[in-house]
């Protein structure tokens, strides 16, 4: 009986021993590793600033209908295509816009933008020359510009690396034109016609966005918008008392933008 008291009592001593030393032996097995972070994810609404620089063509129409200056052909044909040349517009813009993305999976981003941008797109021209038959010089002073412009688009983007978009975009375009033609000759013969309109078109553009942090993100974009023409007509009086017609039309205006936009996402 003592023997087997004296061995229970050195198993345990052995038992008590080995779990020491275990305790203080080191630790070899691998940490777990940390967990992954979370991709990147471009949902939700976001608002920001951008600004740019604009070029833009028109052809405008001028005609003249008069039954005194029919009778002498070489005037009419003359002034007409004096009146109706290209003309090249320039400026920049400044605004914002507001928006929303949906991360529709890893590879591809939907979303929708509006933006309103301050135009100082604009541009002018003189032409004129020697009045044919009758003698003396005319002018034709021709200005257009843009007040503003604005948009409404769907995005579609594709994410081939965390936080970067590469994106294509479309829609509706809006911008105010206002446009005004003067002519005078050496008859004091003077006519003058304005035009204000909203035009109504379409846009479509590429762009690349890149997202600096969790809330933050910058673009570079372009687009090409389309706007049909609008038209106008004035009276002059002529020196033998008969009035002259004049239609003008400012061209379809095709405008091109590249701007850069900083965005805040809401999260």
């Amino acid at each position: 009986m003592r023997l087997k008291s004296t061995l229970g009592v050195g198993f345990l001593a052995m038992t008590i021993g080995r779990s020491a030393l275990a305790a203080d032996l080191p630790n070899w097995e691998s940490p777990p590793p940390p967990p992954a972070p979370a991709s990147f994810t471009w949902t939700g609404a976001y608002f920001g600033v951008d600004a740019g620089y604009s070029w833009a063509s028109a052809t405008g129409g001028y005609s003249i209908s008069s039954a005194t200056l029919s009778g002498l052909p070489p005037i009419i044909p003359t002034v007409d295509a004096s009146g109706s040349q290209p003309l090249g517009l320039r400026g920049s813009l400044v605004g914002a816009e507001l928006g929303y993305n949906w991360q529709a999976s890893d590879l591809f981003v939907v979303g929708v933008e509006g933006d309103a941008d301050w135009s100082g797109l604009s541009g002018s021209m003189t032409n004129g020359g020697a009045i044919p038959v009758v003698g003396g010089v005319y002018s034709i002073a021709q200005e257009f510009k843009t007040d503003w412009y604005g948009s409404l688009r769907g995005r579609v983007g594709l994410t081939p690396v965390d936080r970067l978009m590469i994106f294509a975009t479309g829609g509706v375009a809006f911008t105010h034109i206002n446009y005004a033609s003067v002519f005078t000759d050496t008859f004091d013969e003077n006519e003058n016609v304005s035009i204000k309109a909203i035009k109504t078109g379409w846009v479509l553009g590429a762009g690349v966005e890149y997202a600096l942090n969790a809330n933050w993100s910058t673009k570079i974009e372009y687009l090409r918008s389309q706007f049909s023409a609008s038209s106008g007509t004035g009276s002059g009086l002529l020196t033998d008392g008969t009035t002259a017609t004049i239609a003008h039309s400012t061209g379809a205006l095709g405008v091109n933008t590249v701007r850069v936009g900083l965005n805040y996402q809401f999260r």
